[in-house]
Parts: C-alpha cells; sequence; structure tokens
C-alpha cells in the first residue's frame, strides 16, 4: 500500500503546491577556505575514480564543500539598490550575518552526514537544533523531526551506506525584493557520491535547497524571519521512512533503483543551478519535486 508522502504545515510568502515531496517551509515569511581539492575518503574501501559516478564533476563549479566555501561564492545584487537597503538598516555586515547563519546551517545539516553518524539521534538534533537561525527555524524542525521527517532536517545515511569523499555542492546567493521584504536568498544543489558498504553498489544522492530570509538587526539575530524547502532525489522514500529518517540511497540493480539514478543524476545534477525565480515559483522551476529521481512506495 502506498505511504502518504511527508508534508509541512505552512503560511509562506507564497503558497506551495501540497503533492510536493521533501518540500517544506520552516519559517513562513508572513510570520511575526575554499575545502582545498583534496577530498578525505571516510569509506572503508579505496575506489579508483572509473567507479565514483560523480568523478566527472567540475570542481571548479562544485566548488562548495563546507561554510567558508560557500561564504566564497560572491552575491548577485543585480537591480539592488544597496544604499537603499543600507539606509533601511540592511547594511553589508547584516546581509552577511544573514548568510553566515544560512551557509552554516545548510553545511552542518546536509553536509557533515559523517560527524551526524559519530553522535546518537538526541546528539544530532541537538546539532542541528543549535545551528538553527532562528527559534522558530528550531522549533519547526523540532517538530518536524517527530513527525517523522528527520530526514528533511539532516542528511545521515542508514548503517549500510558511506559518503565517498565529502558532498559538493553548486550555490548561488541573491539579493532581491519583493512583497516588500529585503530578502537574502541562497539556492543550489548537493551532490553525493554513496557507498553500500555491505554490497559494494555505488550511486548518487542529491538535494535540493533554497532560501529567502530577511536579515535580522543584530549579530544575535542574523535572520529575522525566513523561508527555507529542501528537495531530496536519488533516494528509496519507504525504505528511508523504515529507516527512521536515516536516508536509503536508491542504490542497487533493481530497475527502479536504476532508474531513480539515471533521473536524479539527468535532471538534478546536471542541472543544478537554483535561481530567484525558482526560489520565488509557486510550481515548477528546479524546486519541483520530479517522482522519476526517486524510488517511490510500492503501490
Amino acid at each position: 500500500m502506498s505511504r502518504p508522502r511527508p508534508r509541512r504545515r505552512s503560511v509562506p510568502v507564497r503558497r506551495r503546491a501540497a503533492a510536493l515531496l521533501a518540500v517544506l517551509a520552516l519559517v513562513p515569511l508572513s510570520a511575526c577556505d575554499g575545502g582545498g581539492d583534496a577530498d578525505p575518503s571516510p569509506t572503508p574501501t579505496a575506489l579508483s575514480s572509473l567507479r565514483d559516478p560523480l568523478a566527472d564533476l567540475d570542481r571548479g563549479r562544485w566548488e562548495v564543500v563546507d561554510a567558508p566555501s560557500m561564504m566564497a561564492i560572491p552575491v548577485d545584487e543585480e537591480g539592488i539598490d544597496k544604499a537603499a537597503w543600507a539606509a533601511a538598516g540592511v547594511d553589508d555586515a547584516r546581509i552577511r550575518a544573514a548568510r553566515q547563519a544560512l551557509a552554516d546551517y545548510v553545511t552542518t545539516a546536509y553536509m557533515q552526514p559523517d560527524a551526524l553518524r559519530e553522535t546518537d539521534d538526541a546528539a544530532d538534533r541537538k546539532t542541528i537544533v543549535d545551528a538553527s537561525p532562528t527559534d522558530a527555524w528550531a522549533e519547526a524542525m523540532n517538530t518536524g523531526w517527530d513527525e517523522g521527517n528527520r530526514q528533511l532536517y539532516g542528511t545521515e545515511f542508514a548503517p549500510d551506506y558511506r559518503v565517498v569523499g565529502r558532498p559538493r555542492a553548486v550555490v548561488h546567493w541573491y539579493l532581491t525584493e519583493r512583497e516588500d521584504l529585503r530578502l537574502v536568498e541562497l539556492g543550489g544543489t548537493i551532490a553525493y557520491t554513496v557507498l553500500n558498504t555491505r554490497t559494494g553498489d555505488i550511486g548518487i544522492f542529491a538535494q535540493r535547497v533554497s532560501a529567502a530570509v530577511v536579515p535580522g538587526v543584530s549579530d544575535d539575530t542574523p535572520i529575522d524571519r525566513g523561508d527555507f524547502q529542501i528537495l531530496l532525489a536519488g533516494n528509496d522514500i519507504c525504505a528511508t521512512t523504515d529507516a527512521g529518517g536515516l536516508v536509503v540511497p536508491a542504490i542497487s540493480d533493481d530497475e527502479a533503483a536504476a532508474s531513480a539514478q539515471s533521473e536524479t543524476r539527468h535532471r538534478i545534477i546536471d542541472k543544478p543551478d537554483v535561481s530567484r525565480t525558482d526560489i520565488a515559483a509557486e510550481e515548477g522551476g528546479a524546486m519541483q519535486f520530479d517522482m522519476t529521481t526517486v524510488v517511490p512506495c510500492p503501490s
């Protein structure tokens, strides 16, 4: 029997399509180093680049591996009057503080799966809560975790799986004005090569993220409020649910898994950009869930 897809209740600045899997609005806007070239491999198996399905990624484009390298990506300020922003209290320091809070959250929650593996569930939750930019954000995360959607709030793989090397991301920063709000926006795609240590199968997993936040007024409150979405691809939906939200990638000889792998590469990893339009879109665009990129629950 088919299982319901996880959803978040929200009142965001734009209405969400209710049927999107693994897309959530955490904190509604309407509510009052570079990482180096070498990739350390934590896997128990040495893999040749020929076996790594993501070995051909352009490292110059997929350059984000941690918060410092994410912060090094320039901000697209096209069409923005920075003087007017500064006069309204949103100066470069406030913009940078909001960006830093987002970078710390995304890298802590989604780009450090091996760090989360080293601690228990309670410690994992505390780590992600502590990285949440606002109290409301942390509250929404706790609620979602309790509802059984852990995989949306922190990426840790099921016990048989290990990340080869480190996750890499293509990220874009934007300054945007929308509905009388001055927003710092983040959009991008994170890609993982994953090994099944039990079978030796290797495959890919990916996540799309987007955020639109209102910068806060001090370093103590870098983000006043905001909207965040994440979309998962290359995973087995029901196996992940059965694993308590530990991600089970769609990696096997099964036809459905092979198809999900191919579509994840073609539709997500080969097209990693998330634009301003994608971040603002109610439907469609890069943040639209595509069932072909996952293994669905049996019908």
